[in-house]
């Protein structure tokens, strides 16, 4: 009976499909010293709503910098776009990381802008 019980539950498990989560980043990017803002976008070019698992822009040495605003948490629908935004120093480069529950139709950009909403650099979530 435990070998038919094992037996099954091996056969269940090589047909099961896990969710994999997908990752988009960006970075690093710097914008010169004139750099207040950094803006990570993403963009649902599907035709059916992806949930939005986190969305975070870091320094280069790791640190998640606190977001000011934020409108990518939930599901993001199809056609839409959301942004996430934080205030950041200048003399250091920033990435931006995005993790969904598919990434296949997301596209995305980050970017630091001046205190006038100038952006100075940009780069594409790949």
């Amino acid at each position: 009976m435990r070998s038919i019980l094992v037996g099954a539950l091996l056969s269940a498990s090589m047909w099961a499909s896990p969710a994999h989560a997908g990752i988009l980043a960006a970075g690093t990017i710097y914008g010169g010293p004139t750099q207040v803002t950094a803006v990570c976008y993403l963009f649902n070019a599907g035709t059916t709503g992806v949930v939005i698992t986190s969305i975070a822009i870091y320094d280069e040495v790791g640190n998640e910098y606190p977001v000011v605003s934020n409108n990518c948490s939930g599901s993001l629908a199809m056609h839409r776009s959301c942004r996430t935004v934080a205030h950041v120093f200048e003399g250091i480069t920033y990435a931006c990381r995005a993790v969904a529950g598919t990434t296949s139709n997301l596209r995305g950009n980050l970017e630091l802008r001046d205190s006038s909403g100038y952006v100075l650099n940009s780069q594409q979530l790949r």
